[in-house]
């Protein structure tokens, strides 16, 4: 029984731990090797930003790529942020600087994990990343991005809901935050996002807890039986 307790215990510390929320990278069996991340946070996987590059939000709304089919849908831009921070963000745009050092290591995990889908034609500026992200105004979306700026020491986040709430007009311009449903480019992947509570065969760290809690049970009683 002891020994049954102190399994739990663990399991139990398992799952605490998993409030502190990191990315990780896993597995698909459709898309491949590395393809997804895995948010501890929130549970929700998503697919890397080079799946998905070349096509328009409308193109995938309509079936385009099978990821609808796969469980996949477009992430909108409050869950892009959330996805942000568990990776480390600390909630500033850089849409009107050039970044900062301090968003040097939250990018590069980005790009690590996403894949890089362009290299920047800005002076100072190499590789990025960038998706569509769904927003709360029609037929409109965010293109939040992140790029290795200042020729490799610092990072730049750019519109996020600052930025596209800053950069209004014009509308499908690289100087703005937002595209709309049509616009395609083959260095813009989507967002997409799905729930899953087991990825990969591996049990998520609550469903280890209620494990450990029926063991727990079991033991008491086979216990209670044997007196």
């Amino acid at each position: 029984m002891k020994a049954l307790l102190k399994n739990a215990c663990l399991l139990f510390a398992l799952a605490a731990g998993s409030a502190h929320a990191a990315l990780i990278s896993a597995n698909d069996g459709i898309y491949g090797a590395g393809s997804i991340t895995q948010d501890t946070g929130t549970g929700l996987e998503w697919l890397d930003l080079t799946v998905s590059a070349g096509k328009s939000v409308n193109d995938i709304l309509g079936g385009a790529g099978g990821y609808l089919a796969n469980g996949f849908q477009v992430a909108t831009l409050t869950q892009v942020e959330l996805l942000f921070t568990h990776g480390g963000w600390n909630g500033v745009d850089d849409s009107a600087t050039s970044g900062s050092a301090g968003h040097l290591a939250f990018v590069t995990l980005m790009q690590n994990l996403f894949g890089v889908t362009g290299n920047s034609a800005t002076p100072g500026e190499t590789t990025f990343n960038e998706g569509y992200a769904l927003t709360g105004v029609a037929n409109q979306a965010a293109r939040p991005f992140n790029t290795i700026s200042q020729n490799g020491v610092a990072g730049r986040v750019a519109c996020t809901t600052v930025g596209f709430n800053a950069f209004t007009m014009p509308v499908n311009d690289f100087g703005s935050c937002r595209m709309d449903y049509n616009q395609h480019f083959d260095f813009i992947g989507t967002y997409l996002v799905r729930t899953t509570a087991i990825s990969n065969g591996v049990p998520e760290p609550t469903t280890l807890a209620l494990l450990g809690l029926g063991l727990v049970g079991l033991g008491a009683m086979r216990r209670k039986r044997a007196a």
